[in-house]
């Protein structure tokens, strides 16, 4: 695929400035094992650069990002390297970090400039892509391949290319794809569209998009233009989910009582979560009521009990049931264990009993209830080799109930050899296979990052600092490393601990300092706050493989994928693009 032209001064200035912020000097590496490898990558993606090695550059200036978050250098190089590599949007959104970082940085408009290119090639991008997937389908057969196959092979690809073009908003795109599904329908399966409804021709599919990406403004105003009463219901239901999931209950509540929106038991279920989550619990046992489902006011009682207040724990575990949760929650430890033992393995979750366990040793705990909590802890075996027979997922899992204990027991040098140990049995890391490898390691990686966050939350909730600021500082990213310590010194600050309190200040602004050269005023929080919002961004989009490696995609669908797939895919490619396109500009109306 072609590449973006940069134009010849701004890829010469734009090179010029890539060691503006030079790599550290030998013997200047940091005294903090996370930051010197942040450093370490660092040296390696500009020494990958100077030989315009594009795609390893852009490893290294990636993994030297996740260890010094807030360094505009880095930002720069990764943003410069994917320039290179040809990933437009990728390239696209550590530039604007990296002006949310240093906004009058002497390059800004220089940047600015590059950023408008590099969003136009990604435009034609998506066009050319849409193009490619329509030359594909043209070449296919129209008849079906079995007598089943009514549509036609033709017909149906076209189809599927309208409805990916629907979910970028090219309605117009859409309505010529649609056509030709007409034309080339083998029986008449699909009709004209009403003149009213061809300019906005599956508008509701655009509509989840726009939600999806933070336009919910954006969402609502085309949802009005919608003529069609079953349309604009459906879209105001995909917005409202869209909100729910993204963690605004309250806003998602509240549009779908303004148009009449009823959500099934089921919904219900995940709003009362949601809202238990927020501590809103009025309105998580309103939910918890309409879902109907006992298993529902564990969500308000666990969430009592991890802010201290017993008394309304017991009185919604009582609503529970017979779970064994519920009952441990209530102060029936014996009756709990005893129902785990009697229960049987699901068959979509085959260990939720050992799930079940650590929630009941967490809230054994948190009722200061410790020799049940050990006596928790030593049933696991047992429930193993009865219903998984030594299995080595459940094993690992297992010791995520050990590790509460631990915490809680001030256990801090065992916490993470013991966490690596879990995750080990947990995942297939070790048993995969060499082309599978570097997903799998993502995964690892991923995992581990989840444990750690959840102990780490675990250890600050039952005010063990000192624990917590182990495990924190076991956080490959600095972001999150950072985000938790600050939380570790307040528990410090909240127990009136000055030593401990001043000793984390000065280690933070150490930390802050060092990830922070090159620019950064860490007198001004605000621009933390616009920097974390495009590498969320960022991270979001390097997770879609058009963005990150559109050639390597395209060559991996030509070899694999039938004829009849192959437009289908790159259709898919092409929304991939759009999609991150809607998301950049959703984000610039908000941080610009």
């Amino acid at each position: 695929m072609r590449r973006t032209k940069l134009l010849p001064a701004a890829i010469a200035g734009l090179l010029g400035l890539c060691c503006l912020l030079p790599a550290p000097a030998a013997g200047a590496e940091s005294r903090d094992p996370s930051i010197a490898a942040g450093q370490a990558a660092l040296k390696q993606g500009m020494a990958a650069a100077g030989k315009k090695n594009w795609p390893l550059a852009v490893k290294h200036y990636t993994e030297a990002q996740r260890r010094l978050h807030l360094s505009p250098q880095v930002m720069y190089n990764l943003a410069l390297a994917h320039a290179q590599a040809g990933n437009e949007l990728l390239a696209d959104v550590w530039f604007r970090a990296y002006l949310g970082a240093v906004p009058q940085a002497a390059n800004a408009d220089q940047v600015r400039a590059e950023i408008a290119r590099l969003e136009q090639a990604a435009d034609e991008k998506v066009r050319r892509l849409f193009k490619q997937a329509e030359d594909l389908a043209e070449a296919l057969p129209l008849a079906g391949e079995s007598q089943l196959d009514v549509t036609g092979r033709r017909a149906a690809a076209f189809f599927s290319i309208s409805v990916f073009r629907r979910g970028v908003g090219d309605f117009k795109g859409a309505y010529d794809d649609y056509v030709k599904t007409i034309k080339y329908q083998v029986k008449n399966l699909h009709s004209e569209p009403d003149p009213k409804s061809r300019a906005l021709l599956g508008a509701d599919l655009f509509v989840k998009t726009l939600a999806e990406v933070g336009d919910i403004e954006g969402a609502l105003r085309l949802r009005d233009q919608l003529e069609n009463g079953y349309e604009r219901k459906n879209s105001t239901e995909k917005i409202c989910f869209v909100l729910l999931f993204a963690g605004n209950p309250k806003k998602s509540m509240e549009i779908a009582a303004e148009n009449d929106i009823r959500f099934d038991a089921f919904d219900c279920h995940w709003f009362a979560e949601a809202f238990a989550r927020e501590g809103d619990y009025a309105n998580a046992r309103i939910f918890a009521e309409r879902a109907g489902r006992e298993s529902t006011y564990l969500f308000i009682a666990e969430s009592q009990l991890s802010r201290g207040d017993i008394a309304e724990a017991v009185r919604y575990a009582r609503l529970a049931g017979d779970d064994a949760v519920g009952m441990a929650i209530r102060g029936e430890p014996e009756a709990a264990f005893q129902s785990l033992k009697n229960s049987k393995p699901g068959v979509v979750s085959p260990y939720l009993y050992i799930k079940d366990l650590n929630r009941i040793i967490m809230n054994l705990i948190r009722l200061g209830d410790m020799g049940n909590a050990r006596k928790a802890v030593g049933l696991a075996p047992e429930l193993i080799k009865q219903k998984s027979r030594n299995d080595r997922f459940a094993s690992g899992l297992a010791l995520l109930g050990n590790l509460y204990l631990d915490v809680e027991t001030g256990k801090t040098d065992e916490i993470l050899k013991t966490m690596d140990r879990g995750l080990l049995l947990t995942n297939l890391y070790q048993d995969s296979r060499e082309k599978e490898r570097k997903g799998t390691e993502q995964e690892y990686a991923k995992e581990r990052a989840e444990w750690l966050s959840e102990l780490c939350s675990w250890a600050i909730e039952r005010k063990q600092p000192a624990a917590a600021e182990r495990i924190a500082d076991s956080f490959a990213e600095s972001r999150e490393r950072i985000e938790f310590l600050r939380r570790v010194l307040a528990v410090y600050d909240s127990k009136a601990d000055r030593v401990n309190t001043e000793r984390l200040t000065k280690k933070l602004a150490g930390l802050l300092a060092e990830v922070q050269a090159g620019g950064w005023n860490p007198e001004n929080p605000g621009r933390e706050f616009v920097v974390n919002a495009w590498t969320d961004a960022a991270y979001a989009l390097d997770a879609e493989s058009a963005l990150v490696n559109l050639p390597g995609r395209i060559a991996e669908i030509k070899k694999e994928s039938s004829p009849d797939e192959m437009p289908v895919q790159i259709a898919i490619c092409a929304s991939e693009i759009g999609k991150g396109l809607l998301r950049i500009r959703a984000l610039d109306r908000i941080y610009r």
